[in-house]
């Protein structure tokens, strides 16, 4: 019978960064206790715009979802910056000004996770071995766009959109998202990017941020049968690594320990002289943080 190895886009970019780190966050759920507040704002802002869209293009609701979002407790330290709950209500405003009539209404609400299953051929085998892959991905909306269907997902940045969207032509995550979508739904054109910039500078002289930046742009991918092969291999390709890495105990990749005017937040579990995870879970500087996803299923 064939191996089934479980895996998604999150999982295999973990990977090719480090092994151990898949470890640490995928298995253990381990991440240091300070958290990143542009990561923050980035969940709170797919929960506004999924609650407005799923509301019937409803701003109260959404202002309501990013509330609750934002003043839950976390089990991770996030400090404030220009990325509030203040700025995350007047983006959501001025978002809902500028395409409240745009012609957009909800095709579908998915699960909370999809999975494409893929077998592979008796020449796949030869090189991989005997597995089966299940890949997740987690979609946020199905919408109708002027008479098309779309997959869409949000995406918030810091860059200028026009650079953003062109760093994001072959980004495995979005073909995931089109091609998975295509295959649980019907006449799904392709995956349509609702990219939200928020900027600001901060004074060297006071510290303090300045005025920000709030841009919208919404970029359509289409990816075809070609884009789908070589996906479909690397998708497998990263399964089989995975199982390896696995099998190997999730073995360090220290290229990745440091990088520009930083290191790995993980470099102190890995310098502990004994492997032990009960320990790790109770080391200061690290939290355990549930997967939400898993415990709204």
């Amino acid at each position: 019978m064939p191996e089934l190895i479980r895996t998604s886009h999150s999982t295999a970019r973990q990977l090719i960064s480090c092994p151990r780190k898949v470890f640490f966050e995928k298995k253990l759920r381990l991440y240091p206790v300070n958290g990143s507040i542009a990561m923050r704002y980035g969940s709170a802002f797919h929960v506004g715009m999924e609650a407005y869209y799923k509301g019937g293009k409803n701003l109260l609701k959404a202002i309501e979802a990013v509330a609750d979002y934002w003043r839950r407790p976390t089990v991770q330290i996030f400090n404030d910056d220009y990325r509030n709950l203040e700025s995350l209500i007047a983006s959501l405003t001025l978002y809902h000004e500028q395409y409240q009539h745009d012609g957009e209404t909800v095709a579908g609400i998915p699960e909370n996770k999809l999975i494409m299953h893929i077998s592979l051929t008796d020449e796949e085998k030869h090189h991989y071995g005997d597995i089966e892959i299940d890949f997740v991905a987690v979609i946020d909306l199905l919408l109708n766009i002027d008479g098309m269907r779309w997959i869409v997902d949000f995406k918030t940045t810091s860059v200028d959109l026009a650079y953003m969207a062109s760093r994001m032509k072959k980004m495995s995550q979005l073909m995931g998202y089109q091609f998975v979508s295509q295959a649980n739904f019907e006449d799904v054109n392709g995956c349509m990017v609702y990219y939200h910039q928020l900027k600001a500078s901060k004074s060297r002289k006071t510290g303090l941020y300045g005025e920000t930046k709030t841009d919208f742009m919404k970029f359509p991918m289409i990816f075809n049968n070609h884009d789908y092969s070589d996906w479909r291999k690397y998708v497998i390709w990263s399964a089989f690594n995975l199982k390896k890495a696995e099998d190997c105990g999730y073995p360090p990749n220290f290229n990745s320990c440091y990088e520009f005017n930083s290191q790995c937040p993980y470099l102190s579990l890995c310098d502990y002289p004994k492997w032990d995870e009960e320990k790790f879970k109770q080391m200061e500087g690290f939290v355990i943080v549930p997967d939400e996803r898993e415990a709204a299923q």
